[in-house]
């Protein structure tokens, strides 16, 4: 990224900037159409994930971006503020929902004490699905293993129906498994806490 001659501590936002170099398959040049298209195939990949229309006219100037205006910013500052406001709800409900046979023992919670390192994501799948994933650390046979659900979230309700170990893809019973582990532990730490 080339500033120019400009002093590092003066660049913010709206600083303009080119783009003068892209190392690509160990060459020391990139022509400047080859970048051109790395960055474009780039912007395209995102926008199919987040289901944006670009074209390919944006190439023209795809190397010195222009900073945006205060107009765009603040658009583009209230977008992304509803887009996280959407995604807590989706979050909340299933951090705050609690499985029927445990009522009242929230995912949040009954998560919390059974993962290390629990970490609670929203994202729209690809078909259109509000998706909260969880990742966490817990033992197994004495070791870390990472943990990785998905809950598909409806109008009023959600269901679990993806899980990974250590990026293994498991099961629908192995799924069931993991939850009932989860809350009975969790049951089970809080008759400990009781009688101490």
């Amino acid at each position: 990224f080339d500033y120019g001659s400009k002093d590092i501590a003066t660049l913010d936002k709206s600083t303009p900037f080119e783009i003068s170099f892209i190392g690509l398959g160990g060459k020391n040049e990139t022509s400047n159409e080859e970048m051109k298209d790395i960055l474009y195939y780039m912007f395209e990949q995102y926008a199919k994930k987040h289901k944006i229309t670009i074209d390919e006219s944006m190439k023209n100037g795809i190397l010195s971006p222009e900073a945006p205006s205060d107009e765009e910013e603040v658009e583009e500052s209230g977008t992304e503020k509803n887009e996280t406001e959407e995604g807590s709800q989706f979050l909340n409900a299933v951090k705050e929902g609690y499985p029927e046979a445990y009522n009242g023992i929230t995912y949040g919670d009954a998560f919390t004490n059974f993962f290390d390192k629990p970490k609670w994501e929203y994202f729209l799948s690809e078909d259109d699905k509000n998706i909260v994933e969880f990742t966490g650390i817990c033992q197994y046979d004495g070791e870390d293993m990472k943990v990785c659900m998905q809950f598909e979230v409806k109008k009023k309700t959600f269901d679990c129906m993806y899980l990974e170990y250590d990026g293994e893809v498991q099961d629908k019973s192995e799924i069931n498994n993991i939850l009932d582990t989860v809350f009975t532990t969790y049951v089970e730490d809080s008759k400990s806490e009781d009688k101490k």
